[in-house]
């Protein structure tokens, strides 16, 4: 017990120790200075922190050193005589830092003995608010958007999932908002259908994957309808990762499952010259015990071709997916995926790679 007292007695006494070193050399006005609330528009907001060295010794700042480049000390490097008084100056940056904030300002001196003495700027950054350009940074004619790219994520096979578009109309008349000839696997609601002069509206779209009859990564385009006196069409970019559902599959037809398991799931090739062919063969088994179906194989460059043995392979028969590389207009090291899609419930996708290294022609 008395051991445990003794080592606290210690800690206290270096704690007020170092405390008073830290006063007795640069005696600072403030330790912590609060900006209290600014605007974000005000770019930049600056303080001082005014000392006096207390002490009997010639000191110099060497360093004023901040955790955050949006914070910046600035001193003079003249050497503070004792009774000399100054100023450092701390400046905060706003731009983009909405929020409360606390940055710690450390300053170093001279003398390595001598501790570092620690300041503090603190204060709340309210936000500005944004212009209607920054808000919809894309414009098509009249009709600003936030984003031309409605990305619908992940959608099971057999179900509907919904998007938003906002746009706004900077246009001094009304328009009018539909799609053209919309896609069976598209429904739409703009609301407003005829929107105001400088006025917000939105474009709810309901995407049916069912419809679609497709599967993995899919792109597609609409095109929104106006009465916009320059480009009354406007293109629209759509995607959805279609994946099969499997969960109407019953216990058993999960356990009897096919299983596309392959020998190599990466394969590599020698050097090869610009403008040269390869082929190389990805083989497998279906270790299931039903059927085997490749829905979709995607690749990742049109400078690969694939051909498989066959689209449905039973319990345990082998198959293969050939890939034919062509290296023209190629160079260099080559990573190229093939994305393999099946109805195995546990494992839908397989991703192969092809690699290699493409010598350029001289």
């Amino acid at each position: 017990m008395k051991k445990i007292l003794f080592i606290a007695l210690c800690t206290v006494l270096s704690s007020l120790i170092y405390a008073q070193q830290d006063s007795t050399i640069l005696n600072f006005d403030k330790k912590i200075h609060d900006f209290e609330k600014v605007k974000e528009e005000a770019m930049q907001v600056e303080c001082l922190f005014y000392y006096e060295n207390v002490s009997n010794e010639t000191v110099r700042i060497t360093k004023v050193a901040t955790s955050c480049g949006c914070t910046v000390g600035e001193y003079k490097k003249d050497p503070i005589k004792p009774k000399d008084k100054g100023s450092i100056s701390v400046k905060y940056n706003t731009l983009g830092r909405a929020g409360r904030f606390k940055q710690p300002v450390v300053v170093h001196l001279n003398n390595d003995s001598l501790p570092s003495i620690q300041l503090y700027i603190t204060g709340l950054v309210t936000p500005r608010v944004k212009t209607t350009e920054e808000i919809y940074p894309i414009a098509m004619g009249n009709l600003r958007f936030k984003t031309t790219h409605v990305a619908f994520g992940k959608v099971l096979n057999t179900a509907t999932d919904q998007d938003t578009l906002f746009y706004y109309n900077k246009g001094d008349k009304p328009m009018k908002i539909g799609l053209i000839q919309p896609p069976a696997f598209i429904t739409y609601e703009a609301v407003p259908d005829t929107l105001g002069a400088q006025k917000e509206g939105f474009m709810v779209l309901k995407y049916n994957a069912a419809k679609k009859k497709d599967i993995g990564m899919i792109y597609d385009r609409i095109f929104l309808e106006t009465d916009d006196s320059y480009k009354d069409a406007k293109i629209i970019h759509i995607s959805a990762d279609i994946q099969e559902d499997f969960t109407k599959l019953t216990l058993n037809e999960m356990k009897n499952a096919p299983d596309m398991v392959f020998e190599l799931e990466t394969i590599g090739f020698d050097t090869i010259n610009e403008g040269d062919s390869i082929r190389k063969t990805f083989n497998f088994t279906n270790k299931g015990v039903n059927d085997l179906i490749i829905r979709k194989i995607s690749t990742s460059c049109s400078c690969t071709v694939y051909k498989t043995s066959a689209d449905t392979i039973k319990s345990n028969e082998k198959g293969t997916i050939t890939i034919d590389f062509n290296a023209v207009k190629k160079k260099g090291n080559q990573l190229h995926t093939i994305t393999v899609i099946t109805n195995n419930p546990h494992k839908p996708i397989v991703k192969l790679v092809l690699q290699g290294y493409v010598r350029p022609a001289k």
